[in-house]
């Protein structure tokens, strides 16, 4: 009876969030754990999407905040996995990259820094993760090269942003 009710629960939890996408970590990094958590927390919150759906005039791409946040909420799941750059020989260290249709790799060497910005990284990630999965091979609504954008104008910046904005509010 008690394993019934376990898995009834379970099962209700995957269903009430089926609708959002989930990150998953399979590593042992605490901090990872804890921004993935937290990203996943801000994923399922119908508010974040609200958020997005009011923003305007968002650089290179002909997308709207509304189409953008509806692909990124019809996405499933998107893993996070350890990265090393390639640049990682020179001495630069990125933060991430969304390296294939559902994987978003995080840079082990650049976590000293906070947990929320840890999940603006993460939510900016699954950005490009949902532009790469819904238009490979191109990116359609990207950032313009790798350069800081003050203030943010495209939409992986905007949107990681934002999610560090909720982070903060927890």
């Amino acid at each position: 009876m008690k394993y019934t009710l376990l898995v009834f629960l379970s099962l209700l939890a995957l269903q009430s969030s089926a609708q959002y996408p989930q990150l998953h970590y399979g590593g042992n990094r605490q901090k990872i754990i804890e921004a993935v958590t937290e990203a996943n927390r801000i994923l399922a919150n119908p508010s974040f999407y609200q958020a997005i759906d009011t923003m305007t005039s968002i650089a290179n791409t002909t997308f709207t905040a509304k189409q953008i946040s509806a692909e990124l909420k019809a996405m499933k799941v998107i893993e996070v996995v350890r990265w090393v750059p390639k640049k990682a020989r020179l001495g630069l260290h990125s933060k991430a990259n969304a390296s294939t249709l559902t994987n978003i790799g995080i840079n082990y060497d650049n976590l000293n820094r906070s947990r929320n910005s840890i999940v603006n990284t993460i939510i900016h990630e699954a950005v490009h993760a949902t532009d790469w999965f819904n238009h490979h091979p191109q990116f359609l609504y990207t950032h313009n090269g790798q350069k800081e954008e003050v203030p943010s104008v495209s939409a992986p910046n905007r949107i990681g942003d934002l999610g560090e904005v909720f982070a903060a509010k927890q």
